[in-house]
């Protein structure tokens, strides 16, 4: 399952404070090393402006933090200290980019688990 050449298309949300989604944008999607966040993230560039990024996301440790929403839905919780924190959802048009994507953000979690594993301090 390979990744498009110009990433999967997805609907980026953000859960305002009367409950409801609002879209923040369309763009294509990519699990790469974020050099501004200094780690492994998740980036989103606009499909209106391939340059801006609708979101960069540094991929948590905590195995919980992402969840899977049927066969084309992320959803997590944004968390960037100070700022408050923020819910935001990811819809593919394709679920096979959606798992794609979901499967690479487990397998980065995995890798931080490993290396907290290793007995290093």
């Amino acid at each position: 399952m390979a990744a498009p050449p110009h990433g999967w298309r997805v609907k980026l949300y953000q859960l305002n404070d009367e409950g409801h989604w609002d879209d923040r944008g369309t763009g294509s999607i990519c699990v790469a090393h974020l050099e501004s966040l200094g780690g492994p993230g998740v980036s989103v560039a606009s499909e209106e402006s391939g340059s801006v990024d609708l979101l960069q996301s540094l991929i948590m440790e905590d195995r919980e933090a992402y969840t899977l929403q049927g066969e084309n839905i992320i959803t997590w919780e944004e968390r960037r200290p100070p700022a408050p924190s923020v819910d935001l959802a990811l819809s593919f048009q394709e679920n096979e980019g959606c798992l794609h994507i979901w499967n690479q953000i487990q397998e980065i979690q995995g890798n931080y688990a490993t290396q907290g594993s290793s007995g290093l301090s």
